[in-house]
């Protein structure tokens, strides 16, 4: 029959041989056998509408028969061993009779001898994947309620040793289909992880046999397991990560139904805890933050129900700092200057109990008063409105910055894991960044604009120290996208000023920030900082915040470094980051990128704002002389020709940072390389025996000729540096009669030296009209030292003595 009636009478059917099962002989085990392979099985496989319902049924008939029989070994030799060749068969996992070492699967052995030969234990019979985890669900759930039954009335072996091995290898089977695919993995968290973690807390440690072999289990064991699962998982992609979650979220609700006893006990040998597991607390952070709002509220909910379990100890117990609350003065305000808006603030506050804390005598006095501001924080950026976000972020986020413990913040290599992450100043601010970076993205504007304002009006230089905990991950990250949101710049180009309170307020940090840096640490920074506009997009208050925070870490009056020799080759090793060699190539690349958006800007005001600062960070840390010359000269193309032309704003910064000598050296190497330029340049350098050349080459020989003549007349226009130069060239235009293969390229790439000259000096003379003493800005131009138009007139009698040479070479031919 189908349907209810089919179901109701295939049960009532099964219940009558179970109560007859007592009136059937001296033995009833034969009985009962057959029972469970006649009658039980074939229930349990039938197609019905109801399946789980069914199962469960049949389950507690099966349980309630074996138990008054206590033989609950025959369950273990039918259904039970049917159940998880089903499970194995579905997973494509072995079935054999072999031991496999800690995978190996108690069950698959204990087959019963006198199996019918029916077609129904075979693997044509098996059940579906997800009705046999279902069934051994059910079965073990039904086991673990009839063994502390029977505990109380007298121990049982045979159902000691059931639950012992049902246990082992549906554990064994989770962590199997954790490392399939999201079906099985769905499978083993809906329907086995939630019964073994009930088995693993009444039974601290499982032990089965596999002959001589003796394997166990301790709740702390299979909990290690499921976390490296989970890390697993994490590395992933966003449904590997769900189902990371889902699995740690179903093991705290166990934990948290009740079930305390999964946590390992102070009795109990540990190897594993897993909330003194660093990487535990920072998956958390990083799931706090995702993109995907299901991950976030996943690891909210983990994070909830953990903090709800684990203990704090009585290092839970230490006092705030007791500073006073002025980090942020726009939040101490008297009652005279608060807004209507503030006073409505106020008033949710209250209604939320939000200023509980505030209004205690002792303010956050322990991890356990931090851990809550931190997540009724968290709730209110990711649950609630404008008005109830500013009521509690007004009103307590200051006093998460400012509880931090009495004892040395740098000796949080002290606490455990899980003390330290609100007992320590290092671990206060990385949760502190979670809410920073949370804020940064939220939906609403104000929202972003309040957590940002806050941000900036920290006092760093108030606190000594904390600047540099603020983790560089944050600090290269959601700071500098959050700083490229134009709703932090509305001020920003008003009246032609290219300039914003944001903009100076993260100015200020990254001076605070960098300040205790070697050269080297902040080489690394800067670096890692201007990378930033390579990978992310940066609208026009974005780029300038971006350049304005570079010189603000670049620049800064203590070295703390060695004497002698460019930071540049050297090793950087930043708040925890792995060494990263910086070279000059990769360093001046990346502000080069600085240089070459700003120019995509209409306005030359803000061109040149931007390659001020990007000037002064290179000057800081970085000497002209040790730079490959052709990289030199790529980067003083980007820079805009006004800014460096002999009116140009920029043009005493750049010659200064030109002109400076390589350390431990008194000449100026960079100098003597320009002037040998003509010589290499001139140079073939083609494949040995060709001499052929397309008009590519002629013109990458033209940008490179312009690009040092530009340079070379801002590092010098003295006679002297450039006799040798002339001298040069006078010998080269004297050979132009020479015919041969190898002159072909010379004489072109002589001709193109004397263009480029022309051209520079033509474009200096252009602006020399405008000005009859020195460059714009005051002072004048010591640097050039001889009058443009002296230079100029030696250059014209080298010219002419070439174009003599050349005339008279073409009347004699």
């Amino acid at each position: 029959q189908d349907g209810g009636h089919g179901h109701a009478a295939a049960l009532s059917h099964a219940a009558a041989l179970c109560h007859l099962l007592p009136r059937l002989g001296d033995d009833p085990r034969d009985a009962l056998r057959t029972l469970l392979w006649r009658v039980f099985l074939p229930l349990l496989r039938r197609e019905d509408a109801q399946p789980s319902r069914l199962q469960q049924q049949a389950a507690a008939l099966m349980c309630d028969a074996v138990s008054r029989a206590r033989s609950w070994d025959l369950l273990g030799a039918t259904v039970l061993p049917f159940c998880v060749r089903s499970c194995a068969a579905a997973m494509a996992l072995p079935t054999t009779h072999q031991y496999d070492g800690d995978d190996s699967i108690v069950y698959c052995y204990h087959w019963d001898a006198v199996a019918p030969d029916d077609g129904l234990s075979g693997e044509a019979g098996l059940l579906p994947l997800s009705r046999a985890t279902a069934l051994l669900a059910s079965l073990l759930g039904d086991a673990l309620k009839r063994r502390r039954e029977a505990h109380e009335e007298g121990a049982d072996a045979s159902l000691d040793a059931l639950v012992r091995n049902l246990t082992w290898d549906m554990s064994r089977l989770v962590l199997k289909m954790f490392d399939l695919c999201q079906e099985y993995r769905s499978c083993a968290t809906r329907a086995l992880l939630q019964p073994v973690l009930t088995s693993l807390a009444d039974v601290s440690c499982v032990t089965v046999e596999f002959g001589a072999v003796q394997l166990k289990l301790s709740r702390s064991g299979f909990l290690e397991s499921i976390w490296n699962s989970c890390v697993s998982l994490f590395s992933l992609g966003r449904p590997e990560r769900l189902d990371a979650y889902d699995i740690l979220s179903l093991y705290f609700s166990v934990l948290k139904s009740g079930h305390q006893g999964a946590i390992p006990g102070a009795d109990e040998v540990q190897n594993f805890d897993l909330r003194n597991v660093a990487e535990f607390w920072d998956e958390l952070r990083r799931g706090l933050v995702d993109k995907d709002s299901s991950v976030r509220k996943q690891a909210f909910y983990v994070l909830k129900t953990s903090l709800s379990i684990f203990s704090f100890g009585n290092d839970g117990s230490q006092r705030c700092s007791g500073r006073s609350p002025a980090a942020l003065p726009g939040q101490d305000k008297s009652n005279a200057a608060v807004t209507k808006k503030e006073r409505w603030a106020n008033k949710e506050a209250k209604s939320l109990g939000v200023e509980e804390i505030k209004q205690s005598d002792e303010q956050c006095s322990s991890g356990q008063d931090r851990w809550k501001v931190f997540l009724l924080l968290y709730e209110m950026l990711q649950e609630f409105g404008t008005h109830l976000v500013e009521a509690a972020w007004t009103h307590q986020v200051l006093l998460l910055f400012e509880s931090t413990p009495q004892s040395d913040y740098l000796n949080h290599t002290s606490y455990r894991a899980f003390h330290a992450q609100m007992e320590s100043v290092e671990g206060i601010f990385n949760w502190m960044t979670v809410l920073w970076e949370r804020g940064f993205t939220q939906d609403n504007p104000q929202v972003r604009c309040l957590v940002m304002q806050s941000f900036l009006d920290i006092e760093w230089e108030r606190y000594k120290g904390y600047a540099q905990m603020v983790p560089r991950g944050f600090v290269l990250g959601p700071l500098i996208r959050g700083l490229n949101d134009v709703v932090h710049h509305k001020d920003f180009g008003v009246g032609g000023v290219y300039n914003s309170e944001a903009i100076k307020g993260a100015e200020r940090f990254f001076s605070n920030y960098a300040r205790k840096l070697t050269i080297r640490e902040r080489l690394h920074l800067v670096w890692s900082l201007a990378s930033a506009a390579k990978q992310d997009s940066f609208g026009r208050p974005g780029l300038m915040t971006l350049a304005f925070c570079i010189a603000s870490c670049a620049c800064q009056s203590d070295t703390h470094d060695l004497p002698c020799g460019s930071a540049v080759n050297e090793l950087a090793k930043c708040n925890g980051d792995t060494s990263i060699a910086v070279n000059t190539v990769d360093f001046l690349d990346a502000l080069w990128i600085l240089s070459e958006r700003s120019k995509h800007h209409f306005n030359p005001k803000y061109r040149l704002k931007v390659c001020e600062q990007v000037i002064k960070a290179v000057a800081s840390l970085t000497s002209a002389a040790e730079i490959p010359l052709n990289q030199l000269f790529n980067f003083i193309s980007t820079i805009p020709r006004e800014c460096t032309d002999s009116t140009g704003p920029l043009r005493g910064t750049v010659q200064k940072w030109l002109l400076q000598k390589k350390e431990c050296s008194e000449r100026n190497t960079l100098l003597d390389e320009l002037i040998d330029f003509p010589t290499t340049f001139m140079k073939h350098t083609g494949i040995e025996g060709s001499y052929l050349y397309d008009d590519e080459d002629v013109g990458a020989w033209e940008a490179e000729a312009r690009r040092w003549a530009r340079t070379l007349l801002l590092v010098t226009s003295e006679e002297h540096h450039f006799k040798q130069i002339f001298t040069f060239l006078e010998k080269c235009g004297n050979k132009l009669s020479e015919h041969s293969s190898t002159r072909k390229c010379a004489d072109v790439k002589f001709f193109i030296i004397i263009i480029c000259l022309i051209e520079e000096l033509e474009v200096r003379q252009k602006k020399l009209v405008h000005q009859n003493n020195a460059i714009a800005g005051g002072g004048s131009d010591t640097t050039n030292g001889l009058e443009h138009r002296a230079l100029t007139q030696m250059f014209e009698k080298s010219l002419l003595s070439v174009l003599v040479t050349c005339f008279s070479i073409k009347c004699n031919c």
